[in-house]
């Protein structure tokens, strides 16, 4: 919370309970629908108005609290981005409410961004045993995860070739501000896979990969079928 002391965040640091939650008739308390059919929507289908909507609903305040309380990202290392290491998450895909940025190395200052490792470490808790929040949210979101695959919002398995498949998978599809025209479409997504012959799973993890058309995730594809087969056969 240090990185948004000061600053006029008014309406937008707090949860909105009464749009997330609804207390059922037992008095046990669920997602509200529109929640529910939000956060599927952002998850499983990658929609910007639906993750605004989701957003809305935590706030940036729990949402930044939330991630430097699970060790996803050092507050006061912002200032050197090159050795800082985290996940910020404090804009809502243009959907009203004011960013707050951050430095970050490969692209101007940042309202919505990760690094690769808190990534990974992120999925390797959702596909493990120790819990990232505990056992039925991870189930949720496995199963949200799950929906995105299914419905082929995904890259490595574009090249057919490779000898895994996608478990579960949240892609990004969208541009930075840096390089060339060309340079600026970019992919990225954190899966979790199984190589076909063993059943083995598997984390992977890649950012901002300059798009052009499917043959550019490629090369990404043979890059991970091949560093899991030279683990597993080596």
């Amino acid at each position: 919370m240090v990185q948004l002391a000061g600053v006029n965040l008014t309406g937008f640091i707090l949860p909105r309970w009464d749009q997330i939650f609804t207390v059922q008739a037992d008095s046990s308390v669920t997602f509200s629908t529109n929640f529910q059919t939000n956060l599927t929507a952002s998850i499983a289908d990658g929609d910007d108005v639906a993750t605004g909507v989701v957003v809305h609903g935590v706030g940036f305040g729990c949402l930044t609290e939330g991630a430097a309380t699970a060790g996803f990202f050092d507050e006061t290392a912002t200032g050197t981005p090159r050795t800082a290491d985290g996940m910020w998450l404090c804009g809502d895909f243009a959907n009203g409410f004011p960013p707050q940025r951050i430095p970050c190395v490969n692209d101007t200052p940042t309202a919505q961004g990760t690094s690769l490792r808190q990534m990974a470490r992120l999925f390797t808790f959702l596909a493990g045993d120790a819990p990232l929040v505990d056992g039925p949210s991870d189930e949720a979101m496995l199963d949200l995860l799950t929906k995105a695959v299914q419905r082929r919002h995904t890259f490595p398995d574009r090249d057919t070739t490779v000898q895994f498949s996608l478990l579960q998978s949240n892609m990004g599809f969208g541009s930075v501000h840096t390089g060339t025209p060309t340079q600026q479409a970019v992919a990225s997504e954190a899966a979790i896979v199984q190589e076909n012959s063993t059943g083995s799973r598997f984390v992977l993890v890649f950012q901002n990969l300059p798009f052009a058309n499917n043959a550019s995730i490629k090369p990404v594809s043979q890059v991970f079928d091949a560093a899991i087969a030279a683990f597993l056969f080596p």
